[in-house]
């Protein structure tokens, strides 16, 4: 399979899920639910430890470096989760047309348990740290305000958006990879320390979904059914029919989307990426005048924005 990871290294299986529901959808593949199942607990886990480096990332910005340090500290839980599943930390390269490269490793279920309740306890450590800081809310409250509207006409997705009051999540909207079969929550702003669509807002989502990933996590991993992980294995003459498929995903920054082209060879046409910071980046312009020299690097962080996303 071409690899994708280098799209975004901190969301490298959201790019790989989009571009091997592109392929299967023009080969007809029908994925089996053990490996959809496998597909939606490493997503998770890529969304929860990039939550976790955002939250990290902005700690330093805003003068916390002790935090950022703790925070650091958990993320290496799901690089360890993923070191033990897929044999790498980043770039895994896992996903495969059809299916996972392999099937889930002795003891990751166990270690997603641990994980998962360490996690949690760590985040109320993070709330009292962070969200109880006067010093920390003064930063974030009623800076770099979007509004609703504006996230809409700029085509914003994601937690940047859903703190302005957007309910758009590609897992409820059009669900994928088996999410239909869980209950989740997806959290919106609420102008909890200032106003809807702030600075803070953005921060308290990310922390509100990284819950949510850790409940759906310990469901999912839970009733993984029996079957295949891999639907057929490919060979080196493997070929895509001609034709062209158009898959979207909810990766941990917003709608990640892949436009695969196949004229019936071994390589694609052409293969077109919408990755969500290269869109939510167009609101800067708007959000960033008139802001204080001292406040911009808080709010630019607060948008998790990625360079490699923009600069592909």
């Amino acid at each position: 399979m071409i690899a994708v990871d280098r799209l975004e290294p901190e969301s490298a299986l959201a790019s790989e899920l989009a571009f091997c529901i592109a392929v299967e959808e023009i080969c007809n593949i029908q994925v089996p639910r053990r490996a959809q199942v496998i597909r939606l607990i490493l997503c998770e886990l890529g969304r929860v430890g990039s939550h976790l480096n955002f939250l990290a990332r902005l700690a330093l910005a805003t003068g916390f470096e002790t935090v950022s340090h703790y925070i650091l500290r958990e993320r290496e839980l799901v690089l360890d989760l993923f070191e033990l599943m897929t044999g790498r930390r980043f770039n895994p390269n896992f996903f495969r047309f059809g299916g996972v490269a392999a099937d889930i490793t002795e003891g990751f279920i166990e270690r997603i348990h641990e994980a998962t309740r360490l996690i949690e306890i760590r985040l109320r450590e993070y709330h009292a740290l962070m969200i109880e800081n006067r010093a920390f809310v003064d930063r974030l409250a009623w800076q770099g305000i979007l509004s609703a509207e504006s996230a809409v006409l700029k085509g914003l997705t994601g937690p940047s958006a859903r703190a302005s009051g957007s309910r758009f999540d590609l897992r409820k909207a059009e669900p994928y990879s088996g999410y239909d079969q869980f209950d989740f929550r997806v959290p919106i702003g609420t102008g909890t320390r200032g106003t809807i669509g702030d600075g803070f807002d953005r921060v308290m989502v990310r922390l509100e979904e990284i819950r949510e990933s850790l409940l759906l996590l310990s469901h999912a991993v839970d009733s993984v059914p029996a079957g295949d992980y891999l639907a057929f294995h490919t060979t080196p003459d493997f070929t895509v029919p001609a034709g062209e498929a158009y898959s979207r995903v909810e990766s941990p920054r917003g709608m990640l989307a892949c436009h695969v082209v196949s004229d019936g060879g071994f390589h694609p046409v052409r293969i077109q990426w919408r990755t969500p910071s290269s869109s939510n980046i167009e609101i800067l312009p708007e959000i960033l005048r008139g802001v204080t020299l001292q406040d911009l690097p808080v709010i630019l962080a607060s948008f998790n924005l990625s360079i490699a996303e923009v600069d592909r």
